[in-house]
């Protein structure tokens, strides 16, 4: 057999498995049943719905008068103000402390 022979039916083994592989690709009954305009264009239905709600917000949502404590809400402030912030612990990388002898040898 020669090699041109091998090549040829080799190609056609894999041309003919392509072809009864595409079957199981997609289900036909799966595209039908479908209520998309086409496979890319998103959920028009769905959106179309949504876009009708006169009032898609609860009630809740449009208070606008809030109660809250005003003089505990300030006590709050002044005590986060109050608290020490914590300072930077200097580590041992050169990048932390730059020596600046070394900066000053690299820019003569």
């Amino acid at each position: 057999m020669t090699s041109k022979r091998k090549t040829l039916i080799a190609s056609a083994a894999v041309i003919g498995a392509m072809a009864i592989l595409t079957g199981c690709a997609t289900p036909p009954e799966y595209l039908d049943r479908n209520d998309r305009i086409t496979l890319g264009a998103g959920d028009a239905v769905s959106r179309n719905k949504a876009v009708h709600i006169i009032n898609p917000r609860p009630r809740h949502a449009y208070r606008t008068h809030i109660h809250f404590d005003g003089q505990r809400i300030n006590g709050a402030m002044d005590n986060y103000h109050k608290v020490e912030k914590p300072t930077a612990v200097e580590s041992n990388t050169e990048s932390a402390a730059p020596n600046p002898e070394a900066e000053e040898s690299q820019t003569q």
